[in-house]
């Protein structure tokens, strides 16, 4: 109880340190060090389009075919959309975007707000995330490309793993979701991240600083939860968490929001060795058979 008082002079910096961490995926380096992947999105057929979130910022997307195949499977592939990790940019998840093109799936992935070329000022945890992978699937569709009425698959990272779980509970053209590592909620996650890197602050304190950042930016800490969304999510779900994630356990987050999900399939793989950080970049066989039979069972459940 004492430790409240002892903190709250102080209060003021933690939100000022709050918004600079939910402001800060602007000074990453990755659109920089992606160029070659960048390049090489771009040999095979990358197309870039723009969207407007209903806040006026820029999200900057590119859609990348996929190319034809000389054994065409018997069901549709469906179209995915690849979410990257906090201060991450699109091309991080080249190695999803490789895989998925050459099963065929069409792939849209889009620099997330406050991230690489998108605009937006903050990072909100998906609160408006959420909202921008409804706008950009709009646009997709009146750009052509996504055919009306298509049900695409969704996949992200982290960050982009909670945003797609918010996002596939209020728009029904997701057929089904892969989350890699995501959190349960924006309070559980800070406070995770304070104990592992901030050693010696005061999670509470943190934390106050984080919810009067995200009062002034327009969202809620509250409204920032992956756990809420799961169960109004009725597509089938594949949630992957790495047995050495120390960031986002799979006791604190993955098993949660598993329980949470009521209502349709929802599977928890454990990828042996993974940690947070090389979950999405390194080979994990099992991991690999698991996305490309999801994503494939996905089309065949969508065959006429």
């Amino acid at each position: 109880m004492n430790a409240a008082p002892r903190w709250a002079p102080l209060e003021p910096v933690a939100t000022a340190v709050a918004l600079v961490t939910l402001h800060c995926s602007r000074w990453s380096l990755l659109p920089f060090l992606e160029r070659q992947r960048d390049r090489q999105l771009e040999a095979w057929g990358l197309k870039r389009f723009q969207a407007r979130a209903q806040d006026g910022a820029k999200l900057d997307t590119a859609f990348l075919p996929a190319p034809p195949l000389e054994n065409p499977p018997a069901s549709p592939r469906l179209p995915v959309l690849i979410a990257h990790g906090w201060w991450q940019v699109k091309a991080s998840m080249f190695a999803y975007a490789q895989l998925l093109r050459a099963q065929g799936h069409n792939c849209i992935l889009p620099d997330l707000r406050a991230h690489g070329r998108s605009g937006g000022r903050y990072t909100t945890f998906g609160c408006r995330e959420r909202e921008d992978l409804s706008t950009i699937l709009d646009q997709a569709q009146a750009q052509g490309f996504l055919a009306p009425n298509t049900k695409v698959i969704t996949l992200g990272l982290s960050l982009g793993a909670a945003t797609v779980l918010q996002h596939a509970a209020m728009d029904n053209r997701v057929a089904a979701v892969v989350a890699l590592a995501p959190y349960a909620d924006m309070t559980s996650a800070v406070t995770a991240y304070t104990r592992l890197y901030g050693r010696g602050l005061n999670p509470a304190w943190v934390l106050r600083g984080f919810a009067r950042a995200a009062q002034r930016i327009g969202f809620t800490m509250e409204a920032a939860s992956t756990l809420q969304a799961m169960p109004h999510i009725t597509v089938p779900v594949l949630i992957a968490v790495g047995a050495q994630d120390r960031n986002l356990t799979k006791q604190d987050h993955a098993q949660k929001l598993q329980a949470a999900k009521t209502r349709g399939p929802c599977r928890l793989l454990e990828v042996p060795g993974a940690t947070h950080f090389n979950i999405h970049h390194r080979t994990w066989p099992e991991l690999t058979a698991a996305v490309q039979a999801f994503c494939a069972a996905a089309g065949e459940a969508q065959a006429p």
